[in-house]
């Protein structure tokens, strides 16, 4: 009896009931599913050395052939994942096409005419240079000597009103001069008794009064 046939027989499989699937684990172990592929959905088992198949234990694993998958119930392929393989492939096929677009460039690089800068170059005379030179600095000299005239002209106005403001305080101290040397019409008093009413204070009043006050008020008295 071939290995299939006693695989159908230890999984009480009928006999139109194919086990279409038959790999290693990278461990050894032999897998066995009657699908045809090995896809989300599909049926494993583990073949023991007796032949008896026992449900493949949830977690993830890897065939021989690089295929990996997961099993998340037991016995029932949940997820296949990228092999190592595929991943090559594609990386292989994307370094292929970035070539082929450097090469394409490069093409068209070579086949695109260059453009070659153009330069002029002016001719002038000495004579020209040296006038050119003359007239700037004409202009410069000229624009510096209106400033200074501007210049001039603030000072002077400004050395005139100085002179006139010489000339008030001039007059005003001379006002002031004159008026210091007038008598006075009338004498100011500053004194709160020397007044034409004659006041008599109590001995209470001038006791509150302080030394200065009562002097005053007893000159006050021997005048009037």
């Amino acid at each position: 009896m071939d290995l299939k046939n006693r695989l159908r027989v230890a999984l009480g499989l009928e006999a139109d009931v194919v086990l279409a699937v038959q790999e290693k684990l990278l461990d050894g172990t032999i897998v066995v599913s009657s699908a045809e592929i090995l896809e989300v959905g599909a049926d494993i088992s583990v073949l023991a050395e007796d032949g008896n198949t026992i449900l493949l234990a949830p977690g993830s694993y890897e065939l021989e052939n690089g295929t990996q998958f997961v099993c998340e119930v037991e016995g029932i392929i949940s997820e296949i994942l990228e092999t190592e393989e595929v991943i090559e492939e594609v990386e292989e096929t994307e370094e292929v096409e970035v070539e082929e677009e450097v090469e394409a460039s490069a093409e068209v690089v070579a086949a695109s005419p260059k453009k070659i800068k153009e330069t002029t170059e002016y001719e002038f005379s000495k004579e020209e240079v040296i006038a050119e030179i003359t007239n700037v600095v004409s202009e410069l000299l000229a624009e510096a000597q209106k400033d200074v005239e501007s210049i001039r002209a603030e000072l002077s106005e400004l050395r005139g009103e100085n002179e006139t403001l010489n000339t008030e305080n001039t007059d005003l101290n001379t006002k002031v001069v004159e008026l210091s040397n007038e008598p006075a019409t009338e004498e100011i008093v500053l004194n709160k008794f020397s007044d034409n009413t004659k006041i008599e204070l109590s001995k209470n009043e001038l006791k509150k009064l302080s030394t200065r006050d009562r002097v005053k008020y007893n000159l006050d008295k021997l005048r009037k």
